[in-house]
């Protein structure tokens, strides 16, 4: 009997037989559990491989939401490079005084809740105190007296007083002289 199975059995919850070649039993289990063996460890990998696509793809999609970070509010200073006009306020409740920061051009601007006769916008300076045009180059600093404001070239240190009214006759932009010593 060559061949002739001799028994069948369980291991491990797998059904084996055994043969009987040439007086020896030979299970058939060994081909068996080398394949398990193979499936287990593929089966394994099969884990850990989708373990570490699923750790990179969530890192994936953080990485997306974290892409354009909030942004933070920016500073009087770091408006000015983006923007050449800035409104200051004046002690009088109505007006304001419109600086172009890159020439140092100034309007009275006046708003009002009576009507269209009492809104306006007229120049102080028409003429450019600077040709280079760099935004934030020139700042205005309130004084004491509310019709007047010193006006300061941040890049030469020059100085003007500018006094506004809504008098044309009483508006004036008037160089300030630097000292020698």
């Amino acid at each position: 009997m060559r061949g002739a199975v001799i028994s069948t059995s369980v291991y491990k919850g797998i059904p084996t037989t055994f043969t009987l070649r040439r007086g020896i039993a030979v299970p058939r289990l060994v081909f068996h559990l080398n394949a398990l063996m193979e499936l287990e460890s593929i089966i394994m990998l099969m884990k850990h491989l989708s373990l570490i696509l699923l750790i990179l793809f969530s890192a994936g999609l953080t990485n997306c939401v974290n892409a354009n970070p909030p942004k933070k509010e920016q500073s009087k200073e770091e408006q000015t490079k983006f923007f050449p006009f800035k409104l200051y306020p004046t002690d009088n409740m109505w007006t304001f005084i419109k600086l172009d920061t890159r020439n140092g051009k100034m309007w009275q601007v006046q708003f009002s809740v009576k009507g269209d006769d009492y809104r306006f916008e007229i120049p102080l300076n028409t003429i450019a105190l600077a040709t280079d045009s760099v935004n934030g180059r020139f700042e205005l600093y309130p004084t004491q007296n509310m019709f007047n404001f010193i006006l300061l070239d941040k890049i030469e240190g020059a100085t003007w007083q500018v006094q506004w009214s809504t008098e044309p006759e009483n508006q004036a932009v008037i160089p300030i002289k630097q000292s020698l010593f």
